[in-house]
């Protein structure tokens, strides 16, 4: 459902061009090349052929049908479909169905020279040993049911002032009393690959810190499971119970369970796993 989608499809890349050497792989429908799904998380990929406008050379290599709208993790058939009204009269899926026996593939991020020069000169700025704190979720109309109480991160922050902690976001809530980085998420997963690890809700920078082996601390909630969607190089943090009920309108069970998260065990967790 957005770039920790497209981290996950790069493993598929990676796969496909290691058992075919001379191919490189492009995303979309095998039956409409001349039109592949990019994204920029694909930015630097040596195993993805970048955009081209000639569908002959589209036709040399190999189509992998994962993007918006065909997702390997999502059942879409047993899916729920509706029209509810934030959709705009658009019909849409109102509760995803997961597929049974998925697991999140560890993807690939690939940096230009200029990318990692600038996040050098950024993180000279930092706290040495810094750890990303990043509560904020994409401005999606379901994601209510995926955000920790704000109020429970600024908790976080004030019980922690011996932390690293330094927040990255495009456009803000900010919290109070941490360093505050404004950066596209191409530019925030550079920089997460100098951090000391990462503490979010379930979302694309989870997924960034898997590809980039970066340790974290990912808070879920009844939305989705990290049994599906979770790395086990992570600590995950979870009070639901079950694979998720992937609801897009709002759910009293998904924010009930992501506030059931204490912040005392968040901060163990951060403690134990990323103050090293």
């Amino acid at each position: 459902m957005g770039y920790g989608d497209d981290i996950m499809a790069t493993a598929y890349a990676r796969a496909a061009v290691e058992e075919h050497p001379s191919s490189k792989v492009f995303f979309g429908d095998p039956n409409n090349p001349v039109h592949p799904f990019w994204s920029p998380v694909f930015a630097n990929n040596p195993f993805i052929l970048q955009p081209k406008k000639n569908i002959q050379e589209n036709l040399r290599h190999i189509c992998i049908p994962d993007f918006p709208g065909s997702r390997r993790y999502i059942d879409y058939k047993n899916s729920r479909w509706g029209y509810p009204d934030w959709a705009g009269g658009r019909k849409h899926i109102t509760e995803f169905c997961w597929k049974f026996g998925f697991r999140a593939p560890r993807g690939d991020l690939f940096f230009s020279k200029d990318e990692i020069r600038k996040a050098k000169k950024i993180s000279k700025r930092l706290p040495n040993s810094f750890i990303v704190i990043e509560p904020n979720i994409a401005p999606k109309l379901w994601t209510n049911n995926k955000g920790w109480n704000w109020s429970n991160w600024q908790t976080l922050i004030n019980r922690c002032p011996d932390i690293p902690f330094v927040q990255f976001g495009k456009e803000g809530p900010w919290l109070e009393g941490v360093p505050t980085i404004k950066n596209t998420f191409r530019e925030a997963t550079a920089l997460l690959a100098r951090a000391q690890g990462l503490v979010t809700t379930e979302g694309g920078l989870h997924h960034a810190a898997a590809a980039l082996q970066k340790p974290a601390v990912v808070l879920w909630g009844h939305f989705s499971s990290p049994a599906t969607l979770g790395y086990d190089g992570h600590i995950n943090l979870r009070q639901a119970t079950g694979q998720g009920c992937g609801r897009t309108e709002f759910c009293s069970q998904c924010t009930d369970s992501l506030n059931a998260i204490t912040v005392t065990s968040v901060e163990s967790a951060v403690r134990r796993s990323l103050c090293k």
